[in-house]
């Protein structure tokens, strides 16, 4: 009878003991699930985040010397943001060519045009071929009058550069309704073009011409923001090149950009190829 008075506290201290470390046990193992379960679910954000987020089209993330294969990996699961160099890196490794078209109000003659051609060849795996469909001193009614579109499709450039001309359309004193008009039948017929990607090029300032008005009171640039108005309607890449220029420019200094006769001189064939070089450098 005392052998059983003795034992009861130390059945009932193992008791405690027992139930202490298996409280403790239980406990421990709950934190290692809840651990766990968040591990898992961190893992799981992160899964979703790198599927639904795609690496930035700047190039960082291209390991150096990357294949072919793997540039072209690359460009088609990032294709919604590639920049305009990365873009014909793209035709050109899928086509084994890629074809850029100037057309509109460029003069090819210029510096930046040669800059920026050589550097859209230097961004390109394949074949790159350069397409001259300029028409320096075309207005918009000229532009659509002589098919000069159809001249356009009949090559099935890629990529086309559309030179607006504004300047132009002011100095036949047309109507911005005409311009509108004109520009719009030119921009329905280049959009035919299967899978060509269009892109509207303001001109850069012309110092001499900034005040002259015509018969309607325009100057170039009231015509400027028509073709802008239609370029955004067609849902177009537009390049606002006359408004980048002059915003680094004041206009009191443009005349260090040009010659005597309002043409860019070095300094500004640079100060153009510089802003484009840019704007092809992001995402379009």
């Amino acid at each position: 009878m005392k052998k059983s008075v003795m034992m009861m506290p130390l059945l009932f201290t193992a008791v405690l003991g027992t139930i202490f470390f298996g409280l403790r046990y239980s406990a421990g193992q709950s934190e290692e699930m809840a651990e766990e379960q968040m591990t898992v679910s961190q893992r799981e954000d992160e899964t979703e985040k790198l599927a639904v987020e795609p690496v930035p089209a700047n190039g960082d993330k291209l390991p150096a010397g990357s294949s072919p294969a793997e540039l072209l990996e690359y460009y088609e699961a990032n294709s919604e943001i590639l920049s305009l160099y990365q873009y014909l890196d793209y035709v050109s490794l899928k086509k084994e060519n890629v074809t850029l078209a100037y057309y509109g109000e460029i003069d090819t003659n210029n510096t930046w045009v040669s800059k920026v051609t050589e550097k859209m060849q230097d961004s390109v795996s394949g074949e790159f071929t350069m397409i001259d469909l300029s028409f320096p001193g075309y207005d918009s009614y000229e532009l659509y009058i002589e098919q000069t579109a159809q001249t356009v499709a009949d090559e099935d450039p890629d990529v086309v550069i559309y030179g607006l001309p504004a300047l132009s359309d002011q100095m036949r004193d047309m109507g911005l309704e005409e311009t509108e008009e004109f520009m719009s039948y030119v921009l329905d017929r280049l959009l035919m073009i299967e899978d060509a990607k269009l892109i509207t090029l303001d001109p850069f300032p012309v110092p001499g011409q900034m005040s002259q008005l015509n018969s309607r009171s325009l100057d170039y640039r009231n015509y400027i923001s028509r073709m802008q108005k239609v370029s955004e309607e067609y849902n177009l890449p537009l390049i606002p090149l006359h408004a980048d220029f002059t915003a680094e420019v004041p206009e009191d200094q443009l005349g260090d950009y040009y010659d005597e006769t309002d043409e860019l001189n070095e300094t500004g064939n640079e100060q153009v190829f510089s802003l484009l070089d840019d704007w092809f450098s992001e995402e379009m």
